[in-house]
């Protein structure tokens, strides 16, 4: 499994996302690359965020860019975004590819990521989530 280090450079507030859980952003550098990336913190988790750290990227989760992070991830494809679905706190994108409609669930645009239909947009089934190298216990 590929796994990329990466520095925390900041890190948003949290805020409740549903009950017993919250979520916050972290900006993370890879290389010279910033990256946004998502975090749910669940009530009752072995760990916790600081504001900055160390974390590693792995490729094991899906994920939807509008730029790919070229140089690090490989298995990217290039698909056209052709529907948006509002969906509460998240949105649900539908892409084409190859003739296939492939979906994925994604932050609003008032919470980070501005989509527009039609767009160009690459996606993997296996990119890149996080895994923390130093975990704070709880």
């Amino acid at each position: 499994m590929n796994r990329i280090p990466a520095k925390i450079i900041s890190k948003r507030s949290t805020q409740k996302f549903k009950e017993d859980s919250h979520y916050c952003l972290l900006k993370a550098k890879v290389g010279t690359r910033d990256f946004q990336v998502l975090v749910i913190e669940e009530k009752g988790a072995s760990f916790s965020i600081g504001d900055k750290g160390n974390l590693l990227f792995r490729e094991d989760a899906a994920f939807v860019t509008l730029e790919p992070p070229k140089g690090f991830f490989t298995n990217l494809q290039k698909g056209r975004l052709v529907g948006i679905y509002e969906k509460s706190f998240w949105q649900n994108l539908e892409i084409e590819f190859e003739g296939h409609s492939l979906f994925f669930q994604v932050l609003r645009p008032d919470h980070g990521l501005t989509l527009q239909k039609d767009a160009e947009i690459y996606w993997s089934v296996f990119p890149h989530m996080i895994i923390w190298e130093s975990l704070c216990i709880t």
